[in-house]
């Protein structure tokens, strides 16, 4: 039987030299430097490097395990198995007007601080969240009486399958500390 890393080679093959690394220590990862290795890490250069990714697990059976700023996960030391996404190369934040639109692997604290700099209100509950963009709304974050779900307006997802969908704020199923993305498997990529 293949491992993951042998089944994923041509995967490998297709994506940005130097975004893959096998047998990746996971505990460089996380803010509790705890975990083992990971099979496969990749940091996407781009979405449409994700959505190979995504696309080619799906296809092959390969697990994703999602990593964002690793500040709110502990992983265990046996590491994880298949394909470990980090999105931390995905950073690009850019207002236009009251709009903001931040990539998922922005830290949240980055987006606050890009607000406040363009003196827009809505995210000063977020200054100090360590966590990324992609984690806040995944997780519908919050502090100081402020949470994400107050300030989200349209976020850029990927399915499992690889699939582009535009979702609406409607489309979001915010509760305390959870969202439509934990509950469907959704990736959240770019937010509004």
């Amino acid at each position: 039987m293949k491992t993951y890393n042998e089944t994923c080679q041509p995967l490998v093959k297709m994506l940005t030299e130097g975004s893959v690394h096998e047998h990746e220590p996971i505990n460089k990862h996380t803010y509790t430097q705890m975990g083992g290795l990971a099979d496969l890490f990749i940091t996407p250069a781009s979405y449409k490097e994700t959505q190979t990714v995504l696309q080619f697990a799906h296809k092959n059976n390969v697990p994703v395990t999602l990593l964002g700023n690793g500040s709110n996960v502990i992983v265990k030391d046996g590491g994880i198995r298949g394909i470990t996404l980090s999105l931390k190369k995905l950073t690009n934040i850019h207002i236009d007007g009251e709009i903001m639109t931040a990539q998922t692997g922005a830290t949240i604290i980055d987006a606050s601080r890009e607000a406040l700099d363009a003196k827009l209100t809505g995210l000063e509950f977020a200054c100090g969240i360590p966590g990324t963009v992609g984690g806040a709304f995944f997780m519908n974050a919050g502090a100081y009486g402020g949470q994400i779900s107050d300030v989200l307006e349209r976020v850029l997802v990927l399915t499992e399958e690889g699939e582009f969908l535009t979702l609406e704020k409607e489309d979001f199923d915010f509760c305390y500390r959870t969202s439509v993305f934990r509950k469907n498997a959704i990736l959240p990529l770019k937010e509004q």
